[in-house]
């Protein structure tokens, strides 16, 4: 819970396990949200929050040790690299135990997963601390509406995926439908998994697939998913400044102006 003591120095949110049961309700009703499907653009703002940030902070916090302390951009840029293994690796296993996939049996894979990690983290006791430099508070709202902003420009703009995206998406659909990849059933590679999830190519495609599964979108929309790691970007630039830096609210527009700049937008 937020601290009046803590405001003097810098935000600080310390997250008992109240409020992670809270976080998990608030998960539960984006999904729900999603599921009802009021517009694509909507699910794919939502699926920032429902799916590539909350998930991978929930299993981001639960394995920190007891009164620990994490910043709310590392803590942000951990949950979403987090989020993409994990709902990949969700998507490739129930491909192969069941398909075709549709967002409501992953969605509830998804919350026994969170289900789990939010009796740990009460029983346990825990209480882990995000903090909040005056420079973060500037730059991650900041980018969340940058993200806005481009997702709602480029969603409106007509898109002819060129063949190289052609050829990612149908393997994306072929995945979600038939559970195979580029025509091999799992059968056939189900001992290698490990090294085809590091290929870059089936890692790819797994996470398209996730993307089109879990936003609950149209497959010609998959390509916002690039606005998500842009928005990843321009988190993670920061953290690879030197410490005096990092907590600079010049230093933090310079690296989000930087990240807009990036090869995604292009």
């Amino acid at each position: 819970m937020l601290r009046e003591k803590d405001i003097d120095h810098y935000i600080m949110l310390h997250l008992s396990g109240r409020t992670i049961s809270s976080l998990f309700f608030i998960e539960l009703l984006l999904l729900l949200l999603m599921n009802l499907h009021l517009a694509d653009l909507i699910n794919v703002i939502l699926s920032l929050f429902s799916v590539f940030l909350i998930p991978g902070m929930f299993l981001i916090v639960v394995f920190l040790k007891d009164s620990s302390k994490i910043s709310i951009t590392e803590l942000m840029v951990l949950s979403l690299s987090t989020s993409v293994l994990a709902i990949s690796s969700i998507v490739i296993l129930s491909a192969y135990l069941s398909y075709p996939l549709n967002n409501i049996f992953l969605y509830l894979v998804l919350v026994s997963i969170l289900s789990v990690v939010t009796i740990i983290y009460v029983v346990t006791s825990k209480e882990v601390t995000i903090t909040f430099s005056k420079a973060e508070v500037f730059h991650i709202p900041l980018s969340i509406i940058c993200f806005l902003f481009l997702v709602d420009i480029f969603f409106n703009l007509p898109h002819y995926p060129p063949p190289d995206e052609a050829i990612y998406l149908l393997n994306a659909r072929y995945l979600l439908l038939k559970g195979e990849l580029f025509g091999f059933s799992y059968s056939y590679w189900r001992d290698k998994i490990v090294v085809l999830m590091l290929d870059g190519r089936y890692l790819w495609i797994s996470i398209v697939s996730a993307f089109i599964s879990f936003a609950n979108i149209s497959p010609i929309h998959a390509n916002l998913i690039g606005f998500i790691f842009l928005f990843g970007i321009t988190l993670s630039i920061p953290l690879l400044m030197p410490s005096p830096c990092r907590n600079d609210v010049l230093s933090r527009l310079f690296s989000l102006i930087f990240g807009l700049i990036s090869p995604f937008i292009i």
